[in-house]
């Protein structure tokens, strides 16, 4: 019984949707058989008049063909609902004691999303062999607006159309938490170092704390999977966009299996890391979100180094940062080598640039 009042809310909806968008084709059909005799009226007149007659005419052509699409995808998608085994599935019915009252989501989503390379996205239920490229174009569109319905305002654009299919499932796993949720993804880890992860990176950075990203440099999680995966917890995306630049994000690898080392006392001590630790079971490294955006930011060429302070984010653009090369995959030398670097400062002197080393030390009496 209430699966088919489902089914009849989800009929009621698409008829809604069928009658709306057939009036508004009407609308616009009256309106280009008007423009003709408009075109014709100003036709000893000024071109401008024409010229912009002209150009209405082709948007609402236009518009028209995109409206008349849709409505024969609605009616497709009604004529799909003939019994309750037809019905889709969405996260606000068919979860509604979650996402209705105080809760308002999933107190923790852990997931697994599939490993699909960008050129293989496609509509799911559609046989391969009947997927063309234009399906493709159309499916990423309709999973980029989907994912910008809930988070328009914190993301660029577009997405990078080269992201693969488990890009959009970070989204979208993180608009099924409640706001004190946590994220628990197990992924490839290309979007780390790739140029397609800068989307993710950023609104990352910007709009949820990363609690931690999980390497291991021993044993892979998937030994039979070709690929490198990493483990990421984050908590759900906060209220205003920004207000992750002041958390600190972990970078942990793992230097032995994790049933070797995955132990309360250990992830303790991971989780009250401050800067940097370094055992022979992990390596952590604490790095402000707020530097791994500036490490991401790229400014104009010509701008100068004031101009940068004072307007800080507000010219350039995120266009991505070397998180796995850096942070999680480098050798332990590296990390050696900047902390030695650290004891130096580098000053410009008439023209030139002058090294300083620091061999003060503190003495204790």
């Amino acid at each position: 019984m209430l699966l088919q009042e489902e089914l009849n809310i989800f009929r009621a909806i698409l008829d809604d949707r069928a009658l709306n968008l057939s009036n508004r084709i009407k609308s616009l059909q009256r309106m280009m058989q008007e423009t003709p005799k408009q075109i014709e009226f100003f036709k000893d007149e000024k071109k401008g008049e024409q010229t912009e007659l002209f150009d209405q005419k082709e948007k609402i052509k236009k518009e028209l063909e995109k409206l008349k699409e849709e409505l024969e995808n609605v009616k497709e998608a009604r004529q799909a609902l003939k019994g309750i085994h037809d019905k889709p599935f969405v996260w606000d019915i068919d979860f509604a004691e979650i996402f209705s009252g105080e809760k308002n989501g999933f107190d923790i989503v852990i997931g697994n999303p599939p490993y699909v390379r960008q050129e293989k996205i496609a509509p799911p239920l559609v046989p391969k062999e009947k997927v063309t490229n234009e399906m493709k174009r159309t499916y990423k569109d309709k999973l980029e607006s989907s994912i910008k319905a809930h988070f328009e305002r914190r993301l660029p654009k577009k997405l990078d159309k080269k992201s693969d299919l488990y890009i959009y499932f970070y989204f979208h796993g993180l608009t099924l938490l409640n706001s004190k949720g946590t994220f628990c993804f197990i992924t490839s880890n290309s979007w780390l170092d790739v140029g397609y992860g800068k989307d993710l990176q950023q609104f990352l950075l910007e709009n949820v704390h990363i609690k931690a990203i999980y390497d291991n440099s021993a044993k892979r999680s998937f030994t039979q999977a070709d690929i490198n995966t990493i483990i990421v917890v984050f908590s759900a995306p906060l209220k205003q966009r920004g207000e992750g630049l002041s958390n600190y994000a972990k970078f942990v690898l793992f230097k032995k299996p994790f049933e070797d080392v995955l132990t309360s006392q250990n992830l303790i001590e991971i989780e009250n890391v401050k800067d940097t630790l370094n055992t022979d079971s992990y390596r952590v490294i604490s790095v402000p979100q707020k530097k791994l955006f500036e490490e991401g930011w790229e400014y104009p060429e010509d701008i100068t180094e004031n101009h940068k302070k004072a307007f800080k984010f507000n010219i350039g653009k995120y266009t991505g940062n070397k998180w796995g090369g850096k942070y999680l995959r480098a050798p332990d030398i590296f990390f050696t080598i900047l902390e030695k670097a650290k004891r130096y400062r580098f000053f410009e002197y008439n023209g030139k640039i002058v090294i300083v080393e620091d061999i003060t030390e503190m003495v204790e009496e």
